[in-house]
């Protein structure tokens, strides 16, 4: 390969996949060890990837480019809006303070006078929490059929999470389905629920909700990632990484 050297060992094991990370390259080849990128016994390997990555590019009738040969920008763009959207739900839950869906106010009396006594806000908190599970839902539908390892990775994290946590979320009228892994909300038996044990799964770093979050972030990262690939490949296998530009093969022809 024609790069100075610079680029050292490390730096082929970042991009092909190598070391603890062999069987997740980004470029879903597994190049197990340097030897076999210096031999040159991958070059055919490379030329089909990415005369068929060029291919598919070329026959598309929308102008959507395929990231790193996985996923299309379009997928990625869905399945970022759905990771951000459900992060954000979680975050709503998870504030504190005066901004909390989870605040108490005193009990109040059909005329407006105020007991010692507080309660929640059942109402506010059911929005938010349908908020999430609408939000938890959609990023199912989008990552579902992903190729991008990480992004799979990321989401399967999520459902075992959802797995773990299903007879807590049962309690408050949040079902998960053992076919599509989906969530359903069922406003009655949630409304009837301690609001307690919501808040305990919503609320808290560490809590259930604090845990989605951060794999939806971590989803949303990885969409990020790969659409910027799909910015940085031409048709011709050009790229552009860790500020080394050229083919990847054009030296080895």
């Amino acid at each position: 390969m024609n790069v100075n050297n610079s680029f050292n060992s490390s730096m082929y094991g970042a991009i092909f996949g190598t070391g603890n990370n062999a069987n997740s390259g980004m470029y879903g080849i597994d190049f197990s060890q340097y030897a076999s990128l210096k031999n040159g016994s991958y070059k055919t390997a490379l030329k089909a990837y990415y005369a068929s990555d060029a291919s598919k590019k070329n026959a598309s009738t929308d102008g959507t480019k395929t990231a790193s040969g996985k996923d299309t920008t379009q997928s990625l763009t869905r399945i970022q809006t759905s990771a951000k959207e459900l992060s954000e739900s979680a975050t709503t839950l998870l504030a504190g303070g005066k901004k909390s869906v989870f605040a108490t106010e005193k009990v109040k009396d059909s005329s407006g006078k105020e007991y010692d006594s507080y309660q929640y806000d059942t109402d506010k908190i059911y929005k938010a929490v349908k908020g999430f599970v609408d939000s938890y839902n959609s990023m199912i539908e989008n990552t579902v059929s992903t190729n991008t390892n990480n992004i799979a990775t990321a989401t399967a994290g999520m459902i075992n999470m959802t797995d773990e946590n299903k007879g807590l979320l049962a309690s408050i009228g949040i079902s998960v389905s053992a076919t599509d892994y989906k969530l359903t909300l069922d406003e009655d038996d949630f409304k009837k629920a301690d609001m307690s044990t919501v808040k305990a799964l919503f609320n808290s770093t560490g809590s259930y909700g604090y845990q989605v979050s951060a794999k939806a972030s971590m989803v949303n990262y990885y969409a990020q990632n790969e659409i910027t690939k799909a910015s940085n490949y031409s048709g011709s296998g050009n790229y552009s990484y860790y500020n080394v530009n050229g083919s990847m093969f054009n030296s080895w022809t």
